[in-house]
């Protein structure tokens, strides 16, 4: 192997796609080495022509000059022809590995790819899927956002729900499309068969924006879900914009303390997410009473010292220039020279090539087409999970590092988490309803590590630590998402780990990375979000916002996928790999659109609210009944000229609002999407069910917890053609569930050994402290 390879060197993509998830799932296969070509319509991609709310337009300003500067980001280094012969394209699905088209109604087939290249894997991407009785509705990225609960509860209770900014969801359904692409890949590099990845842009918003995990909230009984800002969050200091972040119970006493306010250290009303939410104005004044006396930089200094995450608000014209992201070479010059994100993942030694140039549209008409690939491979199961007969040491807390080895369970690895009762996931005590077993009944966390089994060992006291050691030495994969000093604390970073198991892939997913000024910093996706701009284009003109998590699912993707390319590095190398993917960085690649424009034309890209570039009109409109709301999105004119004509046929000529107003939600939504107009009310994320199309692709997966009885887990937003129906092996586990599983069978202990390690509280089922 040559030391300048990458691990998708010699995969082939044919790109189908005209909008941002599919070329963001095409930009990441061509960073790790895949040759992309893209197939463009007739007059080409309409992301050449695309700029955003207050930006220049596009002529003349681009590379080369026929090209916008977020088609140049995802665009850079691909292949161009200009086609829409059927027979042309298939001719190049025969020579392909992956193809990405969106869907419905989609330009091939998977009938005709599978006659074309068996071996090929085709990833549809579609707000519903390719099938099912909601197939055919139309949607936008507005739409999904509505559709999937998000907007439901963003926004100020006495102001309008909003949708996150930047076109962000659509670079977190790109990053599942590349997901769904390596996992179609592996399926047919290990059967010969290449797999239909049929991805739901909708069920991947509900796992991602819907409100973490919201689905199995609901069925604990939570109540409904309202619109809220959160406290504390983004505030305002002498000279700018701050953010905070206070998820666990001693981050918020501490940032009391902080603020001058220790009397409500034994105030317990504020101890619950709801008793903050009822008093946000009174905590919102005494955080402004401190905060509005400091700079931002004074600010992070101090909260950084008690360990309370906080963070910069960042923007397009901060971010590249900040210190951290500037020790860490966060940012690389595409050949304008002007600063974009590198790829969000280190992995080894491995170095990715520089940025390069969009092709010109049909650039490479006259290039020769790839040869077919050979069928000649040997034939297995196309039901066989990819990644079965793996092992996978998961050291993970909260959401992200979670979500990433439930995925891995799915497609067939065996995953072991390990907590402690000492310090068992923190997660597991945010939720409904106060059982006695309160840790049992977490939403997140049961949503978060479906599939895997659970383990606990004391990792401060010899006989744990041994025993995770073997864990270690047995793994195919290691995964931490801890703060970056962690696992060094207890001696378990990446030179111990590979001593234990040259052979091991290290994922490692601290928050701000493993070097940099705020390296050591505690960071959630709400800090993230906050650092990287993504929080600067979310909310109303006069309040920048959070979008509360999504950073979270969108670092896993990334995770995921970059841990399936070690795997490949190791099977090319013989050796196990290091992986780093800091959660900031994948948020920094989504936000790149932002940079760009400041760079390029000193456009500050902000808040537009639910407006768009793209999509005229679109918003959320009020409608009859309390706090009732219809979102609408236009994108073609054919939409818009249908909506005219509902609207003059119905007596309302121009008057949106005085239409809306007289109907119901569910009136509306279905008016509207009769006359071929996306359009959708605004669910609570916590009562979707039942829903005929979730329903119909299998999204939900009934299973029996040993505690909690039986419950639905969203599953991931794939139906894979191969693979059959559910694909997660169990629901998430009770804490030390499998420590008798684990200790005898996989690590050879005997009763007597594991009793012993109960009776010293190395392993048990109850985290101490708890009255049982």
């Amino acid at each position: 192997m040559q030391q300048n390879s990458l691990p998708l060197d010699g995969m082939r993509v044919l790109e189908l796609s005209t909008e941002v998830p599919g070329g963001y799932c095409g930009k990441l296969l061509l960073d790790a080495g895949a040759e992309v070509l893209k197939a463009e319509p007739t007059g080409g991609d309409p992301l050449r022509r695309y700029a955003p709310l207050g930006a220049p337009v596009v002529a003349g300003k681009g590379i080369d000059g026929d090209h916008g500067l977020l088609f140049g980001y995802l665009a850079a280094g691909k292949r161009s022809v200009e086609t829409e012969d059927r027979d042309h394209l298939l001719t190049l699905a025969a020579g392909a590995d992956i193809i990405i088209q969106d869907a419905p109604p989609g330009r091939l087939s998977w009938e005709q790819v599978q006659t074309a290249n068996p071996a090929a894997s085709l990833v549809s991407i579609s707000p519903w899927g390719t099938d099912g009785p909601w197939a055919d509705r139309p949607a936008t990225e507005f739409i999904v956002h509505a559709a999937s609960g998000s907007l439901t509860h963003r926004g100020d209770p006495e102001g309008e729900p909003i949708m996150i900014g930047g076109r962000f969801a659509e670079f977190v359904f790109g990053s599942y499309a590349a997901v769904g692409a390596m996992s179609g890949w592996l399926c047919a590099r290990s059967s010969g068969w290449g797999q239909h990845v049929d991805l739901s842009t909708v069920e991947a918003g509900i796992l991602s924006m819907g409100g973490n995990y919201e689905l199995l909230a609901g069925q604990f009984g939570a109540p409904p879900m309202t619109r809220m800002v959160s406290v504390p969050s983004v505030e305002r200091c002498a000279d700018g914009w701050v953010g905070f972040s206070t998820i666990t119970g001693q981050q918020w006493l501490d940032f009391c303390s902080m603020i001058g306010r220790p009397d409500w250290h034994d105030d317990e009303e504020l101890m619950t997410a709801p008793g903050k939410i009822a008093r946000a104005d009174e905590i919102s004044e005494a955080t402004v009473a401190w905060t509005g006396t400091r700079t931002v930089a004074e600010a992070v200094e101090v909260a950084s010292a008690l360990r309370i995450p906080c963070a910069p608000i960042g923007t397009g014209r901060t971010v590249p220039t900040t210190d951290h992201f500037a020790a860490r070479e966060s940012f690389v010059d595409n050949p304008d020279g002007h600063p974009q994100p590198r790829p969000p993942y280190r992995i080894g030694g491995m170095e990715s090539p520089p940025p390069r140039r969009a092709p010109v549209l049909d650039a490479h008409a006259d290039s020769p087409a790839w040869e077919p690939r050979p069928r000649n491979r040997p034939l297995g199961n196309p039901s066989d999970l990819p990644l079965a007969g793996l092992r996978v040491a998961a050291f993970t807390a909260f959401w992200a590092g979670p979500l990433v080895t439930s995925y891995l369970a799915s497609l067939g690895a065996d995953v072991i988490k390990v907590e402690s009762i000492q310090r068992p996931d923190g997660m597991r005590f945010a939720g409904w309803p106060q059982e006695k077993q309160r840790w049992e009944y977490s939403y997140v966390t049961h949503g978060a590590n479906a599939g895997v089994r659970n383990v606990t060992l004391d990792l401060e006291r010899p006989a744990g630590m041994d025993l995770a050691k073997r864990l270690i030495a047995d793994a195919d994969i290691v995964v931490e998402n801890f703060s970056a000093r962690v696992m060094d604390h207890f001696g378990l970073g990446w030179q111990e780990v590979h001593r234990l198991n040259p052979q091991a892939v290290m994922l490692r997913m601290p928050a701000f990375g493993l070097d940099g000024p705020w390296k050591d910093r505690v960071g959630f996706a709400m800090t993230i979000e906050q650092a990287s701009g993504l929080v600067w284009v979310t909310g109303y003109e006069d309040l920048p916002m959070l979008p509360r998590g999504a950073c979270d699912p969108l670092g896993a993707m990334h995770a995921i996928f970059a841990a399936l390319l070690a795997l490949r590095r190791r099977e090319q190398t013989g050796e196990g790999q290091f992986v780093e993917v800091a959660l900031v960085d994948a948020a920094l690649a989504t936000a790149a659109e932002q940079f760009l424009e400041w760079s390029a034309h000193g456009v500050e890209l902000g808040r537009s609210v639910n407006a768009s570039s793209v999509c005229d009109p679109q918003g959320v409109f009020q409608c009859a009944g309390d706090d009732a709301w219809v979102a609408l999105s236009c994108a073609t004119d054919a939409q818009r000229a249908a909506l005219a004509e509902k609207l003059k046929a119905d007596g309302f000529d121009q008057d949106l609002e005085g239409w809306a107003a007289a109907r119901s939600p569910a009136e509306a939504e279905a008016a509207l999407l009769a006359a071929a107009v996306p359009a959708s009310v605004l669910p609570d994320p916590r009562n979707l069910l039942p829903h005929p199309q979730l329903e119909y692709r299998g999204f939900v997966e009934w299973m029996d917890h040993p505690i909690c009885g039986e419950l639905g887990y969203p599953g991931f937003p794939f139906v894979f053609s191969g693979l059959g129906g559910q694909l997660l092996p169990r629901p998430a586990p009770a804490l030390g569930q499998h420590n008798r599983e684990i200790l005898r069978n996989t690590l050879g202990l005997d009763d007597d050994a594991i009793a012993a390690l109960a009776d010293e509280d190395i392993i048990g089922d109850w985290p101490i402290g708890w009255d049982k």
